[in-house]
């Protein structure tokens, strides 16, 4: 059976792993990481992330949205993303009037879900290598809302003729290339991959995957996405029948 307690607990029990935060951004990632990237780069993050505070090691966010189990449900969940690429996040909805509880997670290499109608009947439960390769992606594509990730030495940066950002992070065994648009404020607006998945229950294998952003906020003085929809894309990259997923982000702690 799952409880609310037990997710929280584990949400917690993430959230207390977390590495101490580093220096601040003004004497190591603005001087040393930032200054050698492309200049729309340099901007997204500096404008992000600020720069008199300690580089963040965690988030744990705050959120409500629909989450789409054959048709739109609303759900109030919780997230812990870490720069390792660890996550976490359980939520609470309901199909019909019946209440669900679960969770997706990810770390050291391992994923797992599982959800559940009423906390005991079995909805959804998976583990393995596709899910764990799949939850990787996930984190990665999440990194937007823990910038610092992608401030990170292991992290590659380019800047295509659109004016696109191309950012390789590093996500389990992968390498996962995001790419992100930004608007003339060097806001998200888009972001977009190959994430390794199942849509509609098919065969495991790369589809094109991402989201739209509508809303910003600063949290702590980090800007992040505030209001966004995501989900698999279509053959001409745009979001449409594979949206699954509508957040907005409440509140945003870093440690």
């Amino acid at each position: 059976m799952l409880t609310r307690a037990q997710l929280a607990a584990r949400a917690d029990a993430l959230w207390q792993a977390r590495p101490t935060a580093g220096p601040t951004l003004a004497e190591e990632v603005l001087q040393s990481r930032i200054a050698r990237l492309p200049e729309l780069a340099r901007r997204y993050l500096c404008t992000s992330l600020g720069m008199d505070r300690p580089l963040p090691s965690a988030v744990r966010l705050a959120m409500h949205g629909q989450i789409r189990l054959g048709r739109w449900c609303p759900f109030v969940g919780e997230e812990v993303l870490t720069l390792s690429g660890a996550l976490f996040w359980h939520a609470r909805t309901h199909y019909y009037s019946f209440p669900v509880l679960g969770y997706d997670s990810f770390s050291d290499g391992v994923g797992a879900l599982d959800w559940r109608l009423l906390g005991m009947l079995p909805l959804a439960r998976a583990d393995g290598p596709d899910v764990a390769r799949s939850a990787a992606g996930r984190a990665a594509a999440e990194a937007v809302w823990l910038p610092s990730r992608l401030a990170g030495p292991a992290v590659q940066w380019a800047q295509t003729e659109e004016g696109a950002l191309l950012v390789r992070l590093p996500a389990g065994a992968d390498i996962v290339p995001l790419r992100l648009v930004l608007d003339e404020e060097a806001r998200l607006r888009e972001v977009s991959m190959m994430r390794w998945g199942n849509p509609e229950g098919g065969a495991f294998g790369w589809h094109p995957f991402g989201g739209r952003v509508t809303a910003w906020e600063r949290f702590g003085g980090i800007r992040l996405p505030s209001r966004l929809e995501v989900g698999w894309l279509e053959a001409d990259g745009t979001l449409g029948a594979g949206a699954f997923f509508r957040v907005t982000i409440d509140d945003a702690v870093f440690g």
